[in-house]
């Protein structure tokens, strides 16, 4: 990254538009742009960033009405499940466009969540740092094991309920999730993991990078197609 798109994106995250702000996104998330564009808070009351570092260099802008989507939604989850936290990973640059390593988030309408992970039979916070990636380092097993470190499927599914009501009440809707297949067998034996599979389409084929360490959300916005 040049001094000048470091020094741009600092600037945005300094002067971050507000959730008044009306973005426009173009193409796809495989292919697109977005014009104003909203920074996540790096954390509240439920939820935190996978990194200071990223938040500040402007890796976790999205779409106005994915921003609002999840706000909502922590809201949501706050009154019902408040013991329940939220780690929100890597969603795009302010403009869109190619964000590496990733091959999607150009639009503002991608998000990565952070797996909500258990030790023994207590929640406990996402082990996510430097020396692991900032979380995107971490490999699961396929149980949902990484050292002491156990999945919460229970809680991702209260989370992508959360997500998809507020969704549909900001006009969007989550178009697909990716997360490990062989994890998704264990996902759909959490509660209510039936009717998420029924209610949320989950990706069918494995992806280019496993998904075991977060989920990643495609939201459907009319972005001009």
């Amino acid at each position: 990254m040049s001094l000048a798109t470091l020094a741009f994106a600092l600037l945005v995250v300094v002067h971050p538009r507000g959730p008044g702000a009306i973005s426009k996104c173009t193409g796809t998330p495989a292919d697109g742009s977005l014009s104003g564009a909203v920074s996540l808070p790096h954390h509240g009351a439920n939820f935190s960033s996978y990194s200071t570092v990223g938040w500040l260099l402007g890796r976790q802008h999205v779409h106005s009405s994915v921003y609002a989507t999840l706000v909502e939604a922590q809201q949501d989850l706050a009154r019902h499940y408040p013991d329940q936290h939220t780690v929100f990973g890597e969603t795009g640059w302010p403009w869109g466009g190619s964000f590496p390593p990733h091959r999607t988030h150009r639009n503002g309408t991608s998000v990565d969540v952070m797996v909500p992970v258990r030790r023994a039979d207590a929640t406990a916070a996402f082990p996510s740092s430097l020396l692991n990636k900032f979380g995107y380092g971490i490999e699961f097993d396929h149980d949902g094991q990484w050292r002491d470190y156990r999945i919460d499927y229970d809680a991702i599914v209260t989370q992508l309920f959360a997500i998809d009501r507020a969704a549909h009440r900001n006009g969007i809707a989550i178009d697909l999730v990716i997360f490990d297949n062989t994890l998704q067998q264990q996902l759909w034996q959490a509660r209510d993991g039936q009717r998420l599979r029924q209610r949320v389409r989950f990706s069918q084929t494995p992806a280019w990078v496993r998904h075991d360490e977060h989920f990643h959300i495609n939201f459907a916005v009319d972005c001009g197609r």
